[in-house]
């Protein structure tokens, strides 16, 4: 379906950006090679993209969708601080399916974080999953995966 999907393309960006690494890594930078392989990331991207919208959609409120995101998001996207809200998302979605048995053993320890999203009620898949997608309409990836600048 469409979350194998998703999984592949991310893979597929993946795999492009260590091949990206070594372009950039070797003695003569092909030209030709790199923008081969940024092509190739940024196609891959914004498939995912495509499909995570059509996650969203369908498969609302889903943790797994949003899990996934999360780890596209911090590999591919390099947005750590996205990624941990839309992880943030996902185990609340979680927390607030458990059964109450079990859930009530587990509020004492939850009450503290305050870093965690407080409710997602309101959305489909979740308020920063909504905001990053909204953020990224379309946004090519051709310097993903290169990390922040360091100053």
């Amino acid at each position: 379906g469409l979350m194998k999907e998703a999984r592949r393309h991310h893979r597929a960006a993946l795999v492009q950006m260590v091949s990206l690494w070594h372009v950039l890594m070797s003695d003569k930078v092909n030209v030709e090679r790199l923008n081969s392989v940024t092509s190739s990331i940024n196609k891959s991207s914004l498939a995912a993209l495509d499909i995570f919208r059509a996650l969203g959609q369908v498969q609302q409120r889903n943790p797994i969708v949003l899990r996934q995101m999360a780890r596209f998001i911090q590999t591919v996207m390099n947005d750590q601080e996205t990624a941990q809200v839309v992880l943030n998302e996902a185990e609340l979605l979680e927390e607030n399916a458990e059964p109450k048995s079990r859930s009530a053993a587990g509020s004492q320890h939850s009450k503290g974080n305050s870093s965690r999203v407080s409710s997602s009620r309101d959305s489909t898949m979740g308020v920063g999953a909504i905001k990053w997608l909204q953020k990224n309409p379309d946004k090519g990836t051709s310097g993903a995966g290169s990390g922040q600048p360091v100053n």
